[in-house]
């Protein structure tokens, strides 16, 4: 999770920090060894569905909670590790 706070100093050199009332939370999604066939279907999907990170949709945590996010990642571009096999990261940010 991310905090959204402003900082400044004051003339006396006082550090003055406001609270936004804003906590930012994130997932990063991390791959390695996804085959071809996967990235292909993530890279359609990435471009149709969350069309980057113009819309919102449904990501499962690791305890089955759900959240809405959008993805952060726009664009995929994930390294080929070994034959037909890919790494790489995505960015998920709960909105709402």
């Amino acid at each position: 999770m991310e905090k959204i706070q402003v900082m400044d100093r004051t003339a006396s050199g006082a550090l003055q920090v406001e609270e936004l009332g804003v906590t930012i939370r994130s997932f990063p999604i991390v791959f390695k060894g996804l085959p071809l066939a996967d990235y292909q279907a993530l890279v359609t999907w990435h471009d149709s569905i969350a069309n980057g990170a113009e819309n919102n949709f449904t990501y499962y945590d690791e305890d089955g909670v759900a959240h809405t996010v959008k993805m952060l990642t726009l664009v995929l571009n994930f390294k080929q590790t070994s034959y037909q096999r890919y790494a790489g990261e995505l960015l998920l940010e709960v909105v709402g």
